[in-house]
């Protein structure tokens, strides 16, 4: 395994880095959407976001393997729309459902299918393993995980395994755990990619947190989703992390915000996905005093000078 390399601009990109603007986000609206039945399936415990800016459709991905699309819309800084629409239990190539035999979705990426159509790389934790599905939640084909990832033995503790995935233009399929894997710091965050490349931050700034989400953004940086416990309370942060201002062998320089809902501060938000060039949409997995919900947060996030 190998750390990532940089370019030789790397001076040039670490000046412009630690002169650039910081990062800042702010929740524009939220919406609670309680645990409701869905063509059959009850629409809970959700991991992973995507979205089809063409159709305006949120697609999510549930714990308990089954995916939903909702119709997404806003209306200035609010939320008009979010509507489920659909959902599907996620199925094996012999369609029997996946929930049956441990698959435990995270993370949902939408990645180009045959003849045009969108299919969903979805990650699963149990394994762990990843896998291509059509829109109607049938299996198409195995993904393999980075070498790094795939001994689930180094996790630090039952359902702290992996959490985050994302498909980068330059490192191609990369993913991480939720807590560092076993004899790491507790802090220090470390992302694979499927070539082998690896790189880390530090949580320092923050405390100890999970990584709950990562998303690439247009320009290659990526946006980590992170949370906090302070006291009772779960607290979101924002990470960015530029792969090409990384140095070897040293954590990355990145930068965190953090965010606050009102009203909540007790929703594990566990996915993220770009509505607009500067918008995301983030959902929670929630069981609060033994009732599930769904808190879907908009966010507007100010991005610094990109390379």
């Amino acid at each position: 395994m190998r750390t990532i390399l940089i370019t030789p601009l790397l001076a040039l990109a670490t000046t412009l880095a630690a002169n650039a603007e910081p990062m800042t986000a702010r929740v524009l609206d939220h919406r609670i959407l309680p645990a409701i039945d869905v063509d059959g399936q009850t629409m809970a415990e959700l991991s992973g976001l995507a979205y089809d800016p063409e159709k305006q459709i949120v697609y999510a991905v549930s714990d308990r393997a089954t995916l939903f699309g909702l119709a997404f819309a806003t209306e200035g800084e609010k939320i008009a729309t979010l509507e489920p629409q659909s959902a599907y239990s996620l199925t094996d190539t012999d369609g029997a459902t996946l929930a049956d035999q441990g698959f435990g979705p995270e993370e949902l990426v939408i990645r180009p299918g045959e003849a045009g159509v969108p299919a969903f790389a979805i990650l699963s934790e149990s394994g762990p393993r990843a896998a291509l599905f059509d829109q109607e939640g049938r299996w198409l084909k195995e993904i393999d995980l980075p070498l790094g990832v795939r001994d689930s033995s180094r996790q630090a503790g039952k359902n702290r395994g992996l959490e985050a995935m994302t498909h980068h233009p330059e490192l191609g399929l990369v993913t991480l755990p939720e807590e560092p894997y076993q004899p790491a710091p507790r802090s220090q965050h470390r992302l694979h990619a499927e070539g082998g490349e690896t790189l880390t931050w530090s949580s320092g700034d923050i405390g100890e947190s999970r990584v709950k989400a990562i998303t690439t953004l247009p320009d290659g940086r990526l946006l980590a989703l992170e949370r906090v416990k302070e006291g009772k309370a779960l607290i979101p942060h924002l990470r960015l992390i530029d792969p090409q201002a990384c140095q070897p062998d040293t954590d990355c320089e990145t930068s965190a915000v953090r965010l606050d809902i009102p009203g909540i501060n007790d929703a594990d938000f566990e996915g993220i996905v770009a509505v607009s060039p500067t918008r995301f949409l983030l959902v929670s997995d929630d069981r609060i005093d033994k009732q599930q919900r769904s808190v879907f947060a908009l966010v507007e996030v100010g991005l610094p000078s990109g390379r």
